[in-house]
C-alpha cells in the first residue's frame, strides 16, 4: 500500500507540473533524462508558478528511477528560477548549466563553477544565467576548470579575455575592468546593487549586446557614472543604461571610434527612469575632433553629432563635406539650419530636428534622398540649392512652409511634393525653364501664392500649362543663390578603411568622386 501511495503520489506531482517538462521526480527534486544515454539533467519543479527549491541545496551525482540509475551531467535552463535557494552543492559529474539556470534566486549568496563545467548559460549571455541574483557577492571556480576563471569572485573566460558575469551583491563601489578582458558579454552588470563607478579601458574592443537589442547598464541603482576607453564593436541596441536613477556621465575615451561614439550620442537617455545623461567625449580621442558644441571626424569633414543640445542655429563651416544620419534628431532647441556649398552628402534623416523652422541646401547637394529628408512638419522656410535636379514625390507635403525657394537645376517636381502646407504663400523658382510636375504639387488655390521667377522668365512661365495657373507670377532681380554653371561631382567607388573596395558598409566609407577627390562618408 506505501509503494502504491507513494507512485500515485509522484504520477501526481509529475501531472500538477507537466509544464516543467521533467520526465521523474525523487526526493522532490525533478529530472530530465537525455535521450538515448543513462545521463539526465537537474530540472525545474514549480507548485503554482513557485520554485519548491529552497535553503541549502545539494544536486546529487546520481538518481535512480524506474530500475535505473541516472548520472546528473546538467543543469537545465531555468531550473532554480526564482528559487529560495541561500547555497548550491554542485557535483564534479555537471558539466553544463542551461540559460537563466539561476535567475532571480535572490537569496542565493555565491556559488562554485565546477572544475568539469564546459558549458554556461549561452554564448555572451552567461551573465543571464545570475541574473537578478540580488545577494551574489561572488561566483567562484573551481581549479582546474578549462573553461572559466573566477577573479575576485567575478565571473571570466579562462584566458581572461571576456568578463561573463559581475555579481548583483557584490559591495565595492566601483570597478575597473583588468587590462586583458577584451569583451564585455552580455548583461555583464545587471542588477548590481553597489556599483557607482565603472571603468572599462582601452583593451576591450567589443561590448555584445544581443544582437542589438541589450543594454549595457541594466537596473543598477547606484550607478552614477562610466569610462569606455577603446570599444571599437558596440550597437547600442536599446540603449546604454535602463533603470539607472542616479547615472549621470559617461565618459568615452582616446580609443572609441567615431560610429561607436555616433552610436552612443543618440542613446543619452534611459527611457526607463526618465531622464538624460552627459556623454563627455575625450579631448585627445584619436578619431574625432570637437569644435564650437559639435562633433566631426578628425579631418573635420563629416559632422557626426551635437554635443550641445541648446543650440539654436548650425551652419556647416567650410570642408565640411557630409553629414551623418539622424545627427540634429535630438536637437530641440535647433530652429534654423544652413548647409553650405561644400556638403555633398546627406542621408534620410540627416537634417530632422523637432523643431526646425529654417532649411538652406546649398548647391553643393545634387540629389535629395528618395523619399525626401524626413523634414519636421513645423519648417516655415525652405531654399533648395542649385544642385538639385529633381524633388521627388510627397517629399516635402503637411509642413508650415511659409516661404521656398527652388534651385536653377530643378527640372521635375513629383507628385504632392508640396501638398498641404496651407501657409505657404511666397515661391521662388530659380530655373529659366520651367521644370515638370507631377500631380498636386501645391495646393489647388494658386491665388494664395506669390511666384517669383528670374528676370526675364515671367513669360515663359506664364505660357506654362501649370505654373501659368499661377496669378501672381513677379520677376526677381537677385536671387540671393548662385546659379552659376554647375558641374555634377558624383561618388564612383567606395572603399573601407583599409583600402578595401565594398559596395557600401556600415561605419565610415571612404568615396572616391568622379573628379578624383575622395570623401569620407558615415553609413548607419
Amino acid at each position: 500500500m506505501k509503494k502504491l501511495f507513494t507512485l500515485l503520489l509522484l504520477s501526481l506531482m509529475a501531472t500538477a507540473h507537466a509544464k516543467d517538462s521533467h520526465d521523474f521526480v525523487v526526493d522532490n527534486k525533478a529530472y530530465k533524462i537525455i535521450s538515448g544515454t543513462t545521463n539526465c539533467e537537474f530540472w525545474a519543479l514549480k507548485t503554482d508558478s513557485k520554485s519548491v527549491y529552497s535553503g541549502d541545496f545539494v544536486i546529487p551525482s546520481s538518481v535512480s528511477y524506474g530500475g535505473t540509475t541516472y548520472t546528473v551531467t546538467g543543469i537545465g535552463d531555468e531550473a532554480f528560477e526564482e528559487s529560495t535557494i541561500t547555497s548550491i552543492s554542485i557535483p564534479e559529474t555537471v558539466t553544463t548549466i542551461g540559460k537563466e539556470a539561476f535567475e532571480e534566486c535572490e537569496n542565493l549568496a555565491t556559488i562554485t563553477i565546477g572544475k568539469n563545467i564546459t558549458f554556461i548559460g549561452d554564448e555572451y549571455k552567461v551573465g543571464g544565467t545570475f541574473y537578478r541574483c540580488t545577494s551574489l557577492t561572488s561566483i567562484n571556480v573551481e581549479a582546474g576548470n578549462a573553461n572559466f576563471s573566477s577573479i575576485d569572485g567575478v565571473l571570466f573566460s579562462k584566458d581572461g579575455k571576456t568578463i561573463y558575469a559581475y555579481p548583483a551583491g557584490k559591495t565595492e563601489t566601483e570597478y575597473t575592468v583588468p587590462d586583458g578582458v577584451e569583451t564585455i558579454a552580455y548583461n555583464v552588470f545587471g542588477y548590481q546593487q553597489h556599483l557607482t563607478n565603472v571603468i572599462i579601458g582601452n583593451n576591450v574592443k567589443t561590448i555584445a549586446d544581443s544582437h542589438g537589442v541589450g543594454t549595457l547598464f541594466r537596473f543598477l541603482p547606484n550607478l552614477q557614472k562610466a569610462t569606455i576607453g577603446g570599444v571599437t564593436s558596440w550597437s547600442t541596441g536599446s540603449g546604454i543604461v535602463m533603470k539607472c536613477p542616479k547615472f549621470e556621465t559617461l565618459t568615452l575615451g582616446t580609443m572609441v571610434p567615431a560610429d561607436v561614439i555616433v552610436s552612443v550620442l543618440g542613446r543619452n537617455y534611459d527611457n526607463e527612469s526618465n531622464h538624460f545623461f552627459d556623454i563627455v567625449i575625450s579631448d585627445n580621442n584619436q578619431y574625432v575632433t570637437k569644435k564650437d558644441g559639435f562633433l566631426y571626424d578628425k579631418a573635420m569633414t563629416t559632422l557626426l553629432g551635437v554635443l550641445d543640445a541648446t543650440v539654436t542655429s548650425y551652419t556647416s563651416p567650410a570642408g565640411v563635406t557630409a553629414i551623418a544620419d539622424g545627427v540634429f534628431s535630438r536637437c530641440e532647441a535647433l530652429t534654423s539650419l544652413t548647409i553650405n556649398d561644400d556638403v555633398t552628402s546627406i542621408e534620410y534623416s540627416s537634417l530632422l530636428a523637432p523643431n526646425l523652422e529654417t532649411l538652406i541646401i546649398g548647391n553643393g547637394i545634387t540629389a535629395l534622398p528618395e523619399y525626401g529628408l524626413n523634414i519636421n512638419p513645423t519648417l516655415k522656410k525652405l531654399v533648395l540649392g542649385n544642385g538639385i535636379t529633381a524633388i521627388s514625390e510627397n517629399s516635402f507635403c503637411g509642413t508650415e512652409l511659409q516661404e521656398l525657394t527652388i534651385g536653377s537645376h530643378v527640372a521635375s517636381i513629383g507628385s504632392h511634393s508640396f501638398m498641404g502646407n496651407s501657409q505657404l504663400k511666397d515661391i521662388t523658382v530659380l530655373a529659366t525653364t520651367p521644370p515638370t510636375v507631377g500631380e498636386m504639387v501645391f495646393g489647388e488655390d494658386f491665388s494664395q501664392y506669390t511666384l517669383h521667377v528670374q528676370a526675364g522668365c515671367k513669360a515663359v512661365y506664364q505660357a506654362d500649362a501649370f505654373w501659368g495657373k499661377f496669378t501672381k507670377i513677379v520677376e526677381d532681380a537677385a536671387t540671393g543663390i548662385s546659379a552659376s554653371h554647375l558641374t555634377v561631382i558624383k561618388p564612383v567607388a567606395r572603399y573601407t578603411l583599409n583600402g578595401i573596395h565594398t559596395n557600401s558598409q556600415r561605419g565610415i566609407n571612404i568615396v572616391k568622386m568622379s573628379d578624383g577627390t575622395t570623401r569620407k562618408v558615415i553609413v548607419k
